[in-house]
């Protein structure tokens, strides 16, 4: 297994369903369905803070609007901004991008990120299967995220998954500081 990309961003802001759905919507062991999005976007020059605001900003509309999206998280490494979401399922995460906020960041990429809509946002897109997960908790106090992606060794794609799926409760019982973890 190889460590492609490791980064630590700034927790910009959160949206979740409800503190009482945020418990439920996002339950160990209960993933069947799940599906998840990261997507790094680096932002225009000289359009970090703008970008970083309108993002900071679509987290009551996501909220409001989009009641299938259990967790939304806006996050940012110096000028990368990224979107990092998990929906009920695949329906869900369907309605997200036709919704409001994806409308609104079509009508500004071009103004906020650097490639516009086609290069700098849909290229970037990361779509996953939750495979693993530690339920959230205090997420509002959350300052930094943590972002791995790793590759398989040839063959060893299914052992991968294996440990990556055995990890959420192995998490959840051995780190009690961390506020959320997700195996994708």
């Amino acid at each position: 297994m190889k460590k492609q990309f490791l980064q630590t961003l700034a927790a910009l802001t959160l949206m979740t369903t409800s503190a009482t759905a945020q418990e439920n919507a996002i339950e160990e062991n209960a993933m069947d369905n799940r599906t998840a999005s990261y997507i790094a976007m680096p932002a225009a020059e000289g359009q970090t803070e703008a970008f970083a605001e309108f993002l900071a900003g679509a987290a009551p509309i996501v909220k409001e609007t989009e009641p299938g999206t259990a967790l939304w998280f806006a996050l940012q490494a110096d000028d990368t901004l990224a979107i990092f979401d998990v929906f009920k399922d695949e329906e869900a995460r369907d309605a997200h991008f036709s919704g409001a906020v994806a409308a609104a960041l079509h009508q500004n990429a071009d103004a906020l990120v650097d490639g516009g809509w086609h290069a700098g946002v849909v290229a970037n897109i990361s779509s996953s299967d939750v495979l693993s997960v530690k339920a959230p908790i205090d997420l509002y106090s959350a300052t930094t995220a943590t972002y791995i992606k790793l590759k398989a060794a040839p063959g060893k794609g299914p052992e991968l998954a294996a440990l990556l799926t055995a990890a959420g409760p192995i998490v959840t019982d051995t780190e009690p500081k961390t506020l959320f973890w997700v195996a994708l």
